[in-house]
């Protein structure tokens, strides 16, 4: 039946398990005749890359094994699974702007549909308005060039710029800082990911984390909050909502 084989690959500052699923085949001793010898066929080589948002696998390579095992007691050498190595050649950069691009452009979806004649609409008194919340957002893809080149961020000294007096001034604030942030991402090298990134309010420092947890979190968690945030704001307000994950009760997907 088959097994299930786990091994490690190596990674800068550490490893990470690659479990695959492999099915034994049985052959017969070399030196012992009629003792079954169970073998098993390694899955091959598989290198991913992402184009357009998806991922796209190319034809297999064949599998790098470790010939040098040996069967205790049959005198055969054998291809150990346990030693298959698993190319990696994606940089870190290049996954993130995968999701990164998803993630603007289903956020545009949602700025589109903003009504601006709607702007001061509040949801309650506590409540930022509909026109607030566009524009916040709109900032939001901006935050993610001093995540990327800077060392830490005063959120008192830099405030987001940029201001939206209509829902084609918010898109086109949208895309500038879009584009600017993908340029910073893709710009990043692998080891810079690992360096200590402080968000600060004055004097105060509020975090300190490594600088892709900066990106994760500060970046792209904080839009794609806000942006669910603004589809509560279009529905209370009758406004159809797109479909980002799944379907919404307006559309498909």
């Amino acid at each position: 039946m088959p097994a299930a084989l786990t091994s490690r690959v190596p990674l800068a500052g550490g490893s990470v398990p690659i479990t695959a699923i492999v099915s034994p085949s049985i052959a017969t001793s070399a030196t012992t005749p009629g003792v079954p010898v169970p073998s098993y066929t390694v899955p091959p080589r598989i290198t991913m890359s992402y184009r357009a948002g998806r991922a796209v696998v190319p034809a297999a390579q064949p599998p790098i094994l470790n010939r040098s095992a040996r069967n205790p007691g049959n005198g055969m050498a054998r291809s150990n699974p346990l030693m298959t190595e698993v190319p990696l050649t994606m940089s870190i950069s290049a996954g993130l702007l995968a999701e990164f691009d998803h993630e603007m452009q289903n956020t545009r979806r949602t700025l589109e549909r903003v009504p601006f004649d709607k702007a001061a609409w509040k949801p309650h008194t506590k409540s930022t308005s509909m026109g607030g919340l566009a524009r916040h957002l709109t900032q939001l893809p901006g935050l993610g060039i001093p995540v990327l080149t800077m060392t830490a961020l005063d959120v008192v000294a830099e405030r987001p710029q940029g201001e939206a007096s209509s829902t084609a001034d918010l898109l086109k604030l949208f895309d500038q800082n879009v584009a600017a942030a993908r340029k910073a991402l893709s710009d990043t090298p692998d080891a810079d990911f690992k360096a200590p990134w402080t968000l600060k309010a004055g004097a105060k420092e509020l975090w300190t984390l490594p600088r892709i947890a900066a990106w994760r979190g500060f970046v792209m968690n904080h839009i794609i909050h806000h942006r669910a945030q603004l589809g509560v704001y279009l529905r209370l307000n009758d406004v159809p909502v797109p479909g980002i994950y799944g379907p919404s009760a307006d559309e498909g997907i």
